[in-house]
């Protein structure tokens, strides 16, 4: 992703398993892992990025190893005053590159494995055990009214009374509470 004076907005996605090879391991084309971001250029104007209720987890590049999100948003120049919100979000690493690199504002992140599923059919839904299930920011902006699957957001997923938005792409299915019938059994006896 190449910025230039712009505004990113990056609300419910799902950025998981993605390897950069580009040139030879080492090279600045290898350099990345889930998300990449540059302003470095001075005659670029600011930017201004922000994460929101996403997962960002599990990538890869050879030339930093594990990396979700790369940052060499610059903070000099004519990109001065740009911002980078990192916010109600899962992820692993955050490698900053630069000598005026600008320090993202981060809060409410998890830095947890996700727990996805791994069954072809409900690949990066959120399993139970999902550290991320009702985590998001109700009051993020531009929330999808439905997830990916085309279920309605937002749901209480985590079955507490109180729906709040999950973080990445797919919304858990709230629980349900099935009653249980036992039957009454009489045997032997006369009315």
């Amino acid at each position: 992703m190449e910025l230039y004076g712009s505004k990113v907005y990056l609300v419910n996605n799902t950025i998981s398993d993605n390897e950069v090879y580009a040139g030879t391991a080492g090279s600045a084309k290898s350099t990345g892992g889930g998300l990449f971001f540059d302003t470095a250029d001075e005659a670029w104007a600011p930017s201004d990025v922000m994460i929101t209720n996403s997962i960002v987890y599990g990538n890869h590049s050879p030339s930093t190893g594990a990396a979700d999100i790369a940052n060499v948003i610059s903070n000099s120049g004519n990109a001065n005053g740009s911002h980078l919100g990192i916010d109600h979000t899962d992820f692993h690493t955050l490698k900053s590159h630069g000598t005026d690199v600008v320090h993202p504002e981060i809060n409410h992140e998890l830095r947890e494995d996700p727990k996805f599923s791994h069954h072809p059919l409900t690949l990066y839904h959120l399993t139970s055990a999902s550290p991320c299930i009702d985590q998001g920011d109700n009051l993020a902006l531009s929330i999808p009214a439905e997830d990916l699957a085309g279920h309605k957001r937002i749901l209480d997923g985590n079955g507490d009374g109180l729906a709040t938005v999950d973080m990445g792409s797919y919304e858990a299915l709230e629980p349900f509470s099935w009653p249980m019938f036992i039957p009454a059994l009489i045997s032997g006896s006369k009315r």
